[in-house]
């Protein structure tokens, strides 16, 4: 018999003093190039994997690899000794890294050259044995329609639906769009697993999630000029704090920058570099964001799943600086360039 959610709690509580603190990070984005990179990484908890390859073997990628195995060590490791409700809800919740793969692969087969079998397959999460996915069927599918179908066994079903808008727009998103929602409905449907206590404050950080994806989905749609109906089929019929008619408001609005006036602090902000065409720091700004209110709802239930949901989501925020850091510096990015885009270090004039 597996221990109970304070065991879980507890067992985070001591894990999270492995994760790297805001002046690691900081160091590490600061680091000259690639080799003083590794002269950082050899005194953490990542030594193990980066001392034992070559130095003429390290680059970003080969590190990415790293960290995101790394990160999936650390959240099957929680399920592992979760049992119950909040095993289920972390299976559900989990689906997130088969999503990030779903994703990798069917862009690749939107490019004129896309890259080598091996090559995709390499940036791949690390999920195989947890997943109900074959990415190795979706790997060798032949195009976007192929790789869908593939996916008519498994709950991403309703993805086909959206095939002709893809093919009339010529963008994945639609597509990706209907990923994100059938993830959404899972997991607010695996919210009920939770004890109630538990349930609200997981609501709480989940509803964040889904409202900022939800705008950006919106916001993105209108910086690319969509037709209304199909903005309003990207989007999710529920909200959580922002009203429905502010999302309605979005997404008849003339314009992305009209879309974006409707809403109110702290989302202007966060979600204001969608206008200038970096959604990449608008999405780093959001998940900032997310991961405050994780922090927060973590420090107020410590030996509740809200503590562990928390210490998952810090997890994620390392591995997202660490993997930016890395190709930042494969690309020779001034450390200030990459700074912006972390999550985990605090923004100089930034509220979130």
């Amino acid at each position: 018999m597996r221990p109970g959610l304070p065991y879980l709690a507890v067992r985070c509580h001591g894990l999270n003093r492995y994760l790297l603190d805001p002046s690691t990070i900081k160091a590490l984005a600061e680091a000259e190039d690639i080799g003083k990179l590794v002269d950082v990484l050899i005194k953490t908890v990542y030594r193990k994997d980066v001392g034992k390859m070559p130095m003429k073997e390290v680059n970003g990628f080969t590190l990415e690899r790293i960290f995101n195995k790394k990160l999936i060590e650390r959240c099957y490791f929680i399920a592992d000794i979760a049992s119950g409700g909040p095993l289920d809800f972390l299976r559900t919740y989990y689906r997130k890294f088969e999503l990030q793969n779903i994703k990798r692969i069917l862009r690749q087969k939107t490019l004129v050259a896309p890259a080598e079998k091996a090559e995709i397959e390499s940036e791949l999460l690390p999920i195989e044995q947890y997943s109900e996915v074959s990415f190795e069927a979706l790997l060798r599918s032949e195009n976007v329609e192929q790789a869908v179908e593939l996916l008519g066994d498994t709950i991403y079903a309703p993805t086909a639906e959206d095939l002709d808008w893809y093919k009339e727009y010529k963008t994945l998103l639609p597509i990706e769009t209907r990923l994100e929602k059938t993830y959404s409905y899972a997991v607010w449907e695996a919210l009920n697993k939770l004890p109630y206590k538990d349930r609200k404050s997981v609501e709480r950080v989940f509803g964040v999630m889904v409202d900022l994806e939800n705008c950006l989905t919106i916001l993105g749609s209108k910086v690319q000029e969509f037709d209304a109906p199909l903005v309003e089929s990207l989007s999710l019929p529920t909200t959580y704090a922002i009203p429905k008619k502010t999302i309605d408001g979005m997404i008849s609005a003339e314009d992305a920058r009209s879309a974006l006036s409707l809403l109110t602090p702290p989302y202007t902000e966060i979600l204001e570099p969608i206008l200038d065409g970096d959604a990449i720091l608008a999405q780093a700004r959001g998940f900032r964001h997310v991961l405050k209110q994780a922090l927060r709802e973590g420090r107020a239930g410590s030996v509740r799943f809200a503590y562990v949901l928390s210490y998952l989501i810090s997890c994620e925020a390392e591995n997202r600086d660490l993997v930016s850091i890395a190709l930042g510096k494969q690309d020779n990015l001034a450390p200030e360039q990459i700074k912006k885009y972390l999550v985990s270090i605090p923004q100089r004039g930034s509220r979130n």
